[in-house]
């Protein structure tokens, strides 16, 4: 049940999705078609002991347990990664201060290795691979001075890149789709949960709360819709019921309620999905098809009147409710205001109403005819 309801969601609300993650889209590739582009290349140093200075056995094996302790390769990273070094190795590049201050650099010492690795990215792919070969020099000279037990050798050295790592426009538009589509479904879900209490409280102004029909006022403006904006045609009618206004006042308000919800989905029952019936008054109903013929109106509302004559026994003690219901029908004008309409249904109600004791449709387009 939770499934179709989420379907039937996703079928109103698609055009939500869509519309989200097309925007992301596009805001995706302006951003990244207006974005300067990055570059980013790498130099690995690698760390040994350094045999000509630890020819005594001992201190070998010293230095080798030292960098097992990873200690030392954590500070060789911080050494590369000090202001002292980047400076020494901006100056020896001679290039403009200002310039490489946009670029960013980082060490790391790759786990499990004695093998460290130094990042730089910016704009121009020349210039990140000579600061970072740079850097990397710096620094080696730095740390064999510092621990001569020790030497720093060039892994790879940095080449310039051929591509920038951002913007990527595949990888954004990708990324933009997903989280475009995400969005938009939670936007749905929001717009759900708004229009949940929105569409009760329509349904509350909307909705008689005795014979859950419509209220008089909803018909007439649905029906005004139909008629005057839409053109199209359509046909009304104005169901008496004898009797029904004497229940009203002497009957418990819960038989009363049974009794009235009884006629609501009687018509309901025979009517299709897009036609109106509402509470008129105390003692009528009214109903209005779209899209129908006075005629063929008349004969659809007589065999519902025909069901409704039958008397009822709903408290199960034997005394019967007899509604005999009187209809007049008619077919509404493209032009015609609401209230001309309204009077002539009513000019047939009160032709029906005056044809007899039986239950009696009458129809402007058909004779009467009794039931």
């Amino acid at each position: 049940m939770q499934l179709r309801l989420y379907i039937r969601m996703l079928q109103r609300g698609w055009w939500i999705i869509a519309l989200t993650a097309l925007s992301a889209l596009i805001i995706a590739l302006i951003s990244s078609y207006r974005t300067a582009p990055t570059y980013s290349t790498s130099a690995r140093f690698i760390i040994s002991p350094n045999l000509e200075q630890g020819a005594n056995g001992s201190m070998l094996i010293s230095s080798i347990s030292a960098l097992d302790k990873r200690s030392i390769a954590s500070t060789f990273a911080e050494v590369l990664d000090s202001e002292s070094v980047y400076n020494e190795a901006s100056t020896e590049l001679k290039i403009d201060p200002v310039q490489l201050r946009a670029y960013t650099v980082s060490t790391v010492v790759l786990p499990d290795a004695n093998i460290l690795e130094v990042s730089v990215s910016g704009a121009d792919p020349q210039v990140a691979a000579l600061l970072a070969n740079s850097v990397g020099q710096k620094g080696i000279d730095y740390v064999t001075n510092l621990y001569p037990v020790y030497t720093v050798d060039v892994l790879d050295a940095a080449v310039p890149p051929s591509s920038p790592i951002s913007p990527n426009p595949k990888r954004d538009a990708s990324l933009a789709l997903v989280v475009g589509t995400a969005l938009g479904v939670a936007l749905l879900f929001i717009r759900e949960q708004m229009r949940a209490p929105l569409v009760s409280f329509q349904q509350q102004v909307s909705t008689d709360s005795l014979s859950s029909a419509y209220t008089r006022r909803y018909v007439l403006q649905q029906l005004e819709t139909l008629v005057q904006r839409d053109g199209s045609t359509a046909s009304m009618g104005i169901v008496q019921f004898d009797g029904l206004q004497d229940l009203v006042e002497t009957l418990p308000k819960p038989l009363l309620q049974r009794v009235l919800q009884h006629i609501t989905s009687t018509f309901r029952n025979e009517l299709r999905g897009s036609d109106l019936i509402g509470r008129w008054d105390d003692k009528s109903f009214v109903v209005v098809l779209p899209k129908t013929f006075g005629a063929v109106a008349a004969k659809t509302i007589e065999t519902i009147c025909q069901s409704l004559s039958k008397p009822l026994d709903f408290d199960q003690s034997g005394e019967t409710i007899a509604l005999t219901p009187r209809a007049g029908v008619i077919e509404c004008q493209g032009s015609e205001p609401v209230t001309a309409v309204v009077e002539r249904a009513e000019a047939a109600m009160e032709q029906a109403r005056k044809s007899g004791n039986k239950a009696t449709v009458f129809s402007m387009d058909m004779q009467p005819a009794s039931l």
